[in-house]
């Protein structure tokens, strides 16, 4: 059975939900695609609960201060799964928001994994959608060494698994240096545990402007955040207190946790692109023109997927 809309959405991230909806108030007949949870990396495992984790460190770094102010404040003990479990209770709300405006703007949201079947068709749980305009905004998802490239890679968890941890974790080694390890690294510390950072190159942030560079790395080894610049892993281990991370160095670190930051990989695998003729380069990430459009008339992409 076949069922015509004005457009599809493949994603119920940011890029998708704001897509659908300004369409939608255009008069426009929609439907929403999301074989995950509702607002996509942003609501779930990004933007949003990170901010309330800064707003956490950023409140433990007040108390540290406040001695200095006259303030005589005692009793800073933190628990973690209460901070958790305010920030699920806001994501929850968010997901809330985002069903009630679909249903209010009539979109239908169609909790399934879609994947092109032609240039202007979706298939979803066995049944086929048409529209003249269909938008990708299937994000990503962050990258894990293979195996063959450090042996026992898959023992560390993600910046997804950081936001499931339901304890604070006394040490953790991050493998990266971009801005999703510096932030889990100054939250983490501000917390505090004991954080160890792995860097592939001189700095972290290289990608940001050099004095910047200098004056995080500063200001992190204030903190007292060890970084070891330079640094390969080679092999990852099991062990009764964690895991341990050996390096091209020679060095051996242990800690409860380590995470891995080293950049993300397009959700673009299983969306049948083949089949609507879409070019994707050699990363997978979809190929657009600066008005997101992909080479195939009426379908667009936006967001991670693009790799902007």
């Amino acid at each position: 059975m076949n069922k015509d809309y004005d457009l599809l959405v493949i994603g119920a991230g940011s890029g998708g939900i704001a897509a659908a909806n300004r369409a939608a108030g255009y008069g426009r007949r929609c439907a929403v695609f999301e074989n995950s949870v509702i607002g996509g990396t942003c609501v779930n495992a990004g933007c949003v609960p990170k901010k309330v984790m800064w707003y956490g460190a950023q409140v433990a770094q007040t108390l540290e201060d406040a001695a200095d102010y006259g303030f005589n404040i005692k009793g800073k003990d933190f628990d973690w799964s209460a901070l958790i479990a305010k920030r699920q209770a806001y994501i929850d709300h968010l997901h809330g928001a985002y069903r009630r405006t679909f249903l209010s703007n009539g979109i239908d949201y169609i909790e399934a994994e879609a994947r092109f079947t032609g240039r202007q068709v979706l298939e979803a749980n066995g049944r086929r959608y048409r529209a003249a305009h269909i938008l990708i905004a299937t994000g990503g998802y962050p990258i894990v060494p293979d195996e063959s490239e450090v042996p026992g890679a898959e023992l560390g968890i993600t910046s997804d698994g950081f936001f499931k941890l339901e304890q604070r974790p006394a040490s953790m080694i991050i493998v990266g240096a971009g801005y999703v390890a510096v932030e889990v690294a100054g939250m983490l510390a501000a917390m505090g545990t004991k954080v160890t950072m792995v860097l592939r190159r001189e700095r972290p942030l290289s990608s940001f402007d050099v004095l910047l560079q200098h004056k995080i790395m500063h200001a992190m080894r204030e903190r007292g955040i060890k970084i070891l610049p330079h640094c390969k892993p080679v092999r990852i281990t099991g062990h009764a207190g964690g895991i341990r991370l050996e390096t091209d160095h020679g060095d051996c670190l242990g800690a409860e946790t380590l995470l891995w930051a080293i950049g993300r990989a397009p959700n673009s695998k299983r969306l049948g692109l083949e089949s609507a003729g879409v070019m994707t380069d050699e990363q997978g990430f979809v190929t657009t023109d600066i008005f997101q459009s992909t080479n195939v008339e009426g379908v667009y992409a936006v967001g991670d997927v693009t790799g902007r």
